[in-house]
């Protein structure tokens, strides 16, 4: 090989590079960013840092989402202990990789973690209808009842403290949860 074979082939060597740098980089870039901000792995308390959360956005942004393939999702969920319910409800986990793939939905979903304030007062209310309905409860719901009238009335109201508690949830974080519930439906 001369000289103008070799300089070809480091001219072809490094668009191979630069190709696959351009993919790397919307994953990696953050990830170093994340170890640089002195969190070494992802989690709910690295979430809490904005710099963190503006990392994920770039990845985002740089369609990072895109790369990751749903059969490997499948896979690592066929392998964890999801799997039962993965086999049981297909679409719902179909639907759910769907959002996660989701651009708008996702960027809107990391948004939340930078509404601490909406979260602090969404706890006290969730705390303050928690209190009411234990109260409400034992005050309506009577020890003399039979055990079926109990279970019923019982039921009733903790399915009505959850729905109360889903759409308290739902209205106050609205703007951030709403591509993601509406990519979640349309995926069903």
């Amino acid at each position: 090989m001369d000289q103008k074979d070799l300089a070809e082939l480091e001219k072809v060597k490094q668009v191979q590079q630069k190709h696959y740098q351009n993919i790397a980089d919307p994953i990696a870039e953050p990830l170093n960013k994340l170890q640089e901000l002195g969190h070494e792995t992802l989690t709910i308390k690295s979430l809490m840092d904005t710099k963190v959360i503006e990392a994920l956005q770039e990845v985002i942004e740089k369609g990072g989402l895109d790369r990751i393939d749903p059969n490997s999702i499948r896979e690592n969920i066929s392998k964890s202990s999801l799997a039962p319910l993965a086999e049981k409800f297909p679409n719902v986990f179909s639907a759910m990789i769907k959002v996660g793939k989701d651009k708008n939905s996702v960027s809107h979903l990391l948004k939340l973690f930078e509404e601490k304030d909406h979260a602090k007062d969404y706890g006290m209310i969730v705390i303050a209808g928690f209190v009411l309905f234990i109260f409400l409860r034992t005050r309506i719901v009577k020890p003399t009842w039979g055990f079926m009238k109990r279970l019923f009335w019982n039921s009733a109201f903790n399915l009505s403290y959850m729905m109360m508690s889903l759409g308290f949830m739902y209205y106050w974080f609205y703007e951030n949860l709403s591509p993601a519930v509406n990519t979640f439906i349309q995926a069903l």
